[in-house]
């Protein structure tokens, strides 16, 4: 900025400053990232830095060195001095940097500077410069004399709402102020000018190590859980993938070899095969001490000294016997990242304790998942932890978010995700990307860095998989082949320099010239894969080609918003069990999308090899499997799709929303503020089965708007916001507080608190409240009951109220201005859908003998029987188990798989529903065999049940799950009615197809249940259905002998 700036004046001001401008000088420019500032004024920030250090030249850059700070709630280094050698660099990573949200705390934000920058050396200047939008909500002067002690200089430039006595405090050297960074030229020669007559002060830093050259140290304990199968082989697994990063050793409880015994790969390999397992009790706590003390030493060969990252790994299989937290903690404040591996029998408080509760995407588990999951995620987190300072080399106007690639590394350094992401088989992948004339530049940067990042995680070659992208327009245009390209790099920095071309959205006629010119330069024998990006309905018809690609095998996706996809496109990619589709709200969210899931776009033959991920907190649901794609109520071709906006879909909870409605908010902000809720509400599905939304209103006197039982539908929710008048008055939170409370959290309004469902507050004021010395008092009356809270204050509300009002920091917004309130709607909503979520809670207490029959043979595919196990995992936690066989008070299960006949566990195996679990988790498929269910039901009959006058309080149930593949239909039918003759009751579940209800018990409403795919098992409107199953049985006379069969009968679909 110093350089450039100084280069545009001397021509002018003969060079006055010119041999100041050139002295040895460090910029480091604290940028505010608060939630206020939102994303067009946070792009504005960045083009206003972007603009002025693009003309940079390297020798310029060599003198002057730039670092960036964002700051809101909490201060992030973008990059520091020393992290790019050329303005270019910095040019693309500052388009990359994202807006993080939080309060506006300038005070923390210098505070890190300070800390991160100082002491400087005696032969260079620093200079921070802070870009302000608005107040600071930390005090500033408790800081100020270190300030004025340091030898860092201080400039300010104060845009939009920045207060102009903060901007005058003296602490700063030069202070500027413009209402917006729009053409302000002018400034930064303002700005510049006075950087140049600063005077001289000293700083440095010491050159980061190379960020790949990191030392890691794996800790196994040999108990009895863990086997030699997944113990030494597993962990030859991990040193494999590590040395592909560049290990250093493996240690036990005992030293086996230090970090520097071994310089090669095949040597550790060698001495890893070597390891024996040798019983004894785990001390986790004294292992992780022992490996800080002895491993991260120099001594041990750690270049922990040297500032390279330092992590360990350690298998925890059992409990540990000692204390592990304090021992993690030390090794964590030791420099030292840390993954743990457990398996069923270890404590995950423990493993959570060992890697900090927060990063629980440092956790696996080793008997669960299969090893290349569990290595993909090992190798992403690692990667992620010492690759913390992104950089990127690649030509374009955006550099992608991840991965980033280092300039300068060796080839087995650069392919460290390449590993993650290996490719097996050869695939030809088509993109058709949206260039329309209707694409905004912002939505067409996050198509090409979605690109990016997807293809820079592969293996493309000629003999592996080859890629080619076509542009939607008038005339659709090939950017490049399946041919075009035989090195990686090239194709990517192609793909970096891609803009819009314009002309009318012709989806159709680009699909047409897919099919016909691209798609036909690919040889027989390659997996065929589309991709489609679009932003809005095509402007030609789609039918045919869709039809076409789907007849000839090609797996589809598609990616888009969610109002705006077309339904053949929709039908294409949701018909095809390999094909997909993806609904966003906006296309940021494609930054979003898990790699798992990139990896199954890009490679969809491997979509057997995974475990379906977690999409918690995604603005996007799952229509099977491991899928991303939102999921579709109803697709056909008269009837257009619903598509839910968030995974909050089949969440349970209850949420309160508590509004401030006092005089200081005027009539035009009160609106904004019930638009604002509108939009949020909009984000979930609402309803007795899934969310359940209360409002109140509060001023001097609360008011309640409508409870959580009055408005049922979503639709019903968003009306009662929009008739909401303002009531008027005095910002009185703590009687609010007090009033949800006593009117809220009681059954007759429909809380499901006493369930087990989870309590949400959101709680908004613009204010100080007036009983301010009672607000704590108060909100712990609420917090006691199990309700989060979490809190939005607006322009004079109280920062320290907030927080002491909220449940932790993290669930404190704040803005400047009402009108800043749809910068934080989708954080918000994230925020909610990242609680955690509740499950249906248990039906009433009803006597029942209930036996599970799932088809077991390999008729299923691997992906539906996981399902099946899944969904009677969740069904065992909707029924009360009886305690014991002599007092069988409630429900009895039993398990049994049928192709052939196997049975599992009987009514009396157990009486626990965490052992009926992991029995269902270990139980296999069997091999050959023909799925039975009316067999299975009549054997069940005669051999499973006890006599009915044993159980003459019991209730009898046969629930059979079936679709329309079931090997033998007229035995079933022929079961179905021997069973409710002998005075069973058949509750029927049917997947896919259509349901045959004469099958089921009457009244044929409340005993049957369409399914669409095996997906919507453990959904909640399931367990909806047998809450309303067991309600209707409650109110019935108990004498009827009712045991329940659920018979899972489950065909390829």
């Amino acid at each position: 900025l110093l350089i450039f700036a100084c280069s545009l004046l001397c021509p002018f001001l003969k060079c006055v400053f010119l041999s100041v401008c050139r002295d040895d000088l460090d910029i480091v420019f604290v940028i505010d990232g608060s939630w206020s500032v939102g994303e067009t004024l946070f792009e504005k920030e960045k083009h206003f830095l972007a603009t002025t250090l693009k003309n940079l030249g390297d020798a310029v850059v060599k003198k002057t060195r730039v670092g960036v700070i964002q700051f809101g709630t909490n201060p992030h280094s973008e990059f520091s001095l020393h992290t790019f050698s050329t303005a270019m660099d910095i040019d693309q990573r500052l388009q990359s940097v994202p807006l993080r949200g939080g309060g506006r705390y300038l005070g923390r934000a210098i505070n890190f500077a300070l800390t991160e920058y100082l002491p400087p050396p005696s032969d260079r200047t620093t200079v921070l410069v802070v870009l302000l939008t608005g107040n600071s909500q930390d005090n500033i002067h408790p800081i100020m004399q270190s300030i004025l002690q340091s030898t860092l200089h201080l400039v300010v430039v104060g845009v939009k709402n920045a207060p102009i006595p903060l901007l005058n405090m003296h602490l700063f050297d030069k202070r500027f102020f413009a209402s917006d960074f729009d053409n302000q030229q002018g400034l930064m020669q303002d700005l510049v000018n006075a950087l140049c007559q600063l005077q001289d002060r000293v700083f440095d830093l010491d050159v980061r190590a190379n960020l790949f050259q990191s030392t890691y140290v794996f800790v196994q304990h040999p108990s009895r859980f863990c086997a030699v199968t997944f113990g030494t082989r597993f962990l030859f697994h991990l040193v494999n993938i590590a040395l592909s990063l560049g290990v250093g050793g493996v240690v036990d409880v005992e030293t086996q070899f230090q970090l520097d015994t071994y310089s090669q790969k095949q040597l550790v390999r060698k001495a890893i095969k070597k390891l024996k397992l040798e019983p004894g009790a785990l001390h986790a706590g004294k292992v992780l001490r022992y490996v800080r003390q002895n491993q991260f030493v120099k001594s041990a060969g750690s270049r922990i000294a040297d500032g390279v990252p330092q992590v360990a790994i350690i298998v925890l299989p059992e409990k540990s016997h000692d204390a592990v937290s304090a021992a993690a903690s030390e090794l964590r404040h030791h420099g030292v990242s840390v993954f743990a591996f457990g398996t069923e029998h270890s404590d995950q408080q423990q493993l959570k304790n060992i890697v900090n509760e927060k990063l629980s995407s440092h956790i696996s588990f080793i008997d669960q998942d299969p090893v290349e999951s569990i290595l993909m995620q090992l190798c992403r987190g690692v990667f992620n932890e010492i690759h913390s300072i992104p950089q990127a080399t690649t030509k374009g106007n955006y550099a992608p978010q991840t991965p980033f690639l280092i300039k300068g590394l060796e080839r087995t350094q650069r392919t460290v995700i390449e590993r993650c992401f290996d490719t097996f088989d050869s695939c030809c992948l088509l993109i058709v990307m949206d260039g329309s004339k209707s694409v905004s530049k912002m939505n067409f940067n996050h198509m090409r860095n979605f690109v990016y990042s997807m293809l820079y995680g592969m293996d493309l070659s000629m003999e592996t998989t080859r890629v080619g992208l076509v542009q939607i327009g008038n005339v659709p245009r090939a950017e490049f082949s399946l041919r075009d390209f035989t090195k990686k790099q090239s194709l990517l920095d192609t793909i970096m320099t891609l803009s819009p071309r314009g002309g009318a959205r012709m989806t159709g006629h680009t699909l047409d010239f897919v099919l016909r010119d691209m798609l036909s330069d690919s040889t027989a024998d390659r997996t065929k894969t589309v991709i489609v990006l679009v932003t809005g309905k095509s402007a030609d018809s789609v039918q045919v080609q869709a039809d076409k690609l789907s007849r000839e095998g090609v797996n589809a996706f598609t990616i888009g918003l969610k109002d705006e996809i077309d339904d053949d496109l929709a039908l294409m990619a949701s018909a095809q069990q390999k094909s997909h589709l993806i609904a966003l709200t906006c296309f940021k969210q494609l930054s979003r999308i898990p790699d798992e899931v990139i990896s199954i776009m890009a490679r969809p033959t491997l979509k057997s090899s995974y475990p379906s991920p977690d999409f918690s907190g995604l603005d996007m649901e799952t229509s099977e499997g491991k899928s991303v794609y939102c999921y579709l109520k109803h697709v056909n071709k008269s009837k257009s799709f619903r598509l839910s906006q968030t995974s909050c879909r089949a969440s349970i909870a209850d949420i309160l929303i508590v509004m401030d409605g006092s005089s200081s908010i005027i009539g035009a902000n009160f609106e904004i503020l019930k638009k604002f809720f509108c939009q949020f509400v909009g984000n979930f599905e609402i309803g007795p089965q899934y969310m359940q939304i209360g409002m109140m209103q509060y001023s001097t006197d609360p008011h309640t708007e409508f409870l959580f039982n009055e408005c049922p539908k979503k639709e019903d929710v968003v009306k009662a916001i929009q008739n909401i008048k303002q009531v008027i008055g005095d910002t009185y939170t703590a009687e609010a507080l007090r009033y949800a409370v006593k009117h809220f959290y009681i059954e007759s309004t429909g809380n499901r608190l006493t369930a087990g469902v989870p309590q949400m507050a959101i709680v908004f004021t613009d204010g100080e409240a007036h009983d301010k010395y009672e607000v704590e008092a108060s909100v712990k009356e609420l917090k006691d009951l199990g309700v989060k809270v979490l809190c939005i204050g607006v322009q004079n509300a109280l920062i320290e109220e907030l927080e002491l009002i909220a449940s932790s920091p993290e669930l404190v917004y704040y803005v400047d201005d009402f009108s800043d309130l749809e910068n934080i709607e989708t954080y918000v909503s994230d925020m909610v859908c990242d609680q955690p979520k509740g499950s249906w809670p248990e039906t009433p207490s009803v006597n029942m003998d209930m036996v599970f029959i799932v088809d077991g043979s390999t008729r299923l595919r691997q992906d539906q029987f996981q399902k099946v196990k899944a969904f009677l995992k969740t069904a065992f936690g909707l029924f009360p188990i009886a305690k014991t066989p002599e007092r069988p008070d409630g429900a009895q299960i039993g398990v049994m798989l049928h192709g052939p006949l196997r049975p599992e566990f009987n009514l009396t195996t157990y009486t626990g529903k965490g052992p009926m679990r992991k029995h269902v988790q270990r139980m296999q498929q069997i091999v050959g065999g023909v799925g039975l269910a009316g067999q299975t039901i009549k054997w069940t009959m005669q051999h499973v049940f006890p006599s009915p006058i044993n159980r003459l309080d019991a209730k009898r149930v046969m629930v059979v799950l079936t679709n329309a593949m079931d090997g033998d239909p007229v035995s079933l039918r022929s079961a179905a009615l021997q069973a409710k003759c002998q005075g069973f009751v058949v509750v029927m579940l049917g997947v896919g197809g259509s349901l045959d209800g004469t099958l089921a018990s009457r009244p044929k409403h409340l005993h049957s249940l369409q399914l669409e795919d095996y997906s919507e098992l453990t959904k909640g409107h399931v367990a909806g259905f047998f809450h309303q199953l067991v309600q209707n049985w409650k109110g019935e006379d108990l004498g009827h002998h009712l045991d329940i069969v659920k018979v899972h009968s489950l065909g390829s679909s």
